[in-house]
């Protein structure tokens, strides 16, 4: 009875266990994967998740995700989880791309809180026009969501903009480069012909000077002596008369 008992607790946590496996699969596949802190379910902040950090919670990622402990039919979902799971540990452990994500969550800070400061300056003043006489201040604005979840939604929005911007200067230097390419084909082109041109040029040098010499020595080019003009003399003149 007590080996029963014991299959059956054993049983149960193996089935905890890949319940806890298949949500925290679901997890990261459904995270924004612009954002690394957002796959590994960090808190917004870039200068928090240190390389001691990073590195702790990829472990325990990892082996939550790690496609040989799957179910065989979430095998797949795993190998994709835990791919992205090295691709952005890595991107936490790049300089650039940690500077990339810390300017987008610092401009989303910016950017929430700035609308919330104008959104709870209209609010006091609508409080003051409804309520001339009062003598107490308005009461305190609530927001539909928490600042951090707000800033992080921000945040999702900055990538997805310099992404977009990113792609579309990539798109253009392409372009560019396309059209660089073209013209430099064409200055080949015509460069290649220019020299087939005077290379054909060279090669028939010989024959045309050996045709206008040929063509000098023949009669049609050669110039008659001009006959000089000669004064009849006495006795002809006499006898023609």
């Amino acid at each position: 009875l007590a080996e029963h008992v014991q299959k059956e607790v054993d049983k149960l946590m193996y089935d905890v266990g890949q319940q806890e496996r298949d949500v925290e699969v679901s997890r990261v596949l459904n995270a924004f994967r612009l954002n690394a802190l957002d796959v590994f379910n960090l808190p917004m902040d870039v200068d928090a998740a240190t390389k001691a950090v990073v590195t702790k919670k990829y472990r325990k990622l990892s082996l939550m995700c790690h496609p040989d402990k799957a179910r065989p039919e979430l095998r797949e979902n795993a190998e994709k989880a835990f791919a992205l799971l090295a691709k952005c540990r890595e991107m936490l452990q790049d300089e650039a791309e940690r500077a990339k994500l810390k300017s987008a969550i610092e401009r989303a800070t910016a950017r929430v809180r700035k609308m919330r400061a104008k959104a709870v300056k209209r609010h006091a003043k609508k409080w003051k026009k409804d309520n001339p006489n009062a003598v107490f201040g308005p009461p305190p604005l609530e927001f539909s969501e928490p600042e951090h979840a707000a800033i992080k939604q921000e945040t999702k929005e900055i990538l997805i903009e310099d992404e977009w911007k990113r792609r579309q200067y990539l798109k253009a230097e392409a372009a560019q480069q396309g059209n660089e390419a073209k013209e430099e084909e064409k200055l080949h082109k015509e460069f290649a012909e220019r020299r087939k041109a005077e290379k054909e040029w060279e090669e028939g040098r010989d024959r045309r000077v050996s045709a206008w010499r040929s063509f000098a020595k023949g009669g049609h080019g050669t110039r008659r002596r001009k006959r000089k003009f000669k004064a009849p003399d006495a006795a002809t003149s006499q006898q023609s008369s």
